[in-house]
C-alpha cells in the first residue's frame, strides 16, 4: 500500500525512460446477467474489488428490484 500511494500521489515515476502517468477515473458498471441474489451490499463489494471501490449504487440496485 505504501508504494501504491507513493506511485498516486508521489512525484512522476518512470518506466523505460518514460513517465507513468496514472488517472483515477469513476466509471459505470453494468452487470445485466447478475442473479439477484447477488445484489447485497457484501456480495458486490466483493464482485467490484477486483477493479476498484465502489463509489456508488442507483436506486434499482439498492432497493433490489430487476
Amino acid at each position: 500500500m505504501e508504494k501504491l500511494n507513493i506511485v498516486l500521489n508521489g512525484d512522476p515515476n518512470f518506466f523505460d525512460s518514460k513517465p507513468i502517468i496514472i488517472k483515477i477515473i469513476p466509471i459505470w458498471v453494468r452487470l445485466p446477467q447478475l442473479d439477484i441474489k447477488y445484489w447485497g451490499e457484501k456480495c458486490l463489494a466483493k464482485i467490484f474489488s477486483i477493479i476498484g471501490d465502489i463509489i456508488k449504487d442507483d436506486n434499482p440496485t439498492k432497493s433490489k428490484e430487476n
